[in-house]
């Protein structure tokens, strides 16, 4: 599934009623705030391992934001 998916069935489910214009608008906004928290923390030295596990994660992670790959669901 991917990331865009999820957060939208996720507002439909909070906030029933909805148009489907109303819920790509707050995806879009709420995709924004989190690929902001999420880059904040991108470690700022130039010198460090590209295989470095923070930033590993935070790439697989902005990854997924714009839905480049799909999300680990696991039941």
């Amino acid at each position: 599934m991917k990331f865009s998916e999820l957060l939208r069935e996720a507002i439909r489910s909070a906030q029933a009623g909805l148009s489907d214009e109303q819920v790509q608008a707050l995806a879009v906004e709420i995709t924004s705030l989190l690929r902001g928290w999420v880059e904040i923390h991108e470690p700022d030295d130039e010198g460090i391992d590209p295989q470095d596990p923070q930033r590993v994660l935070l790439l697989q992670l902005l990854e997924e934001l714009e839905d480049g790959s799909e999300i680990p669901i696991v039941d």
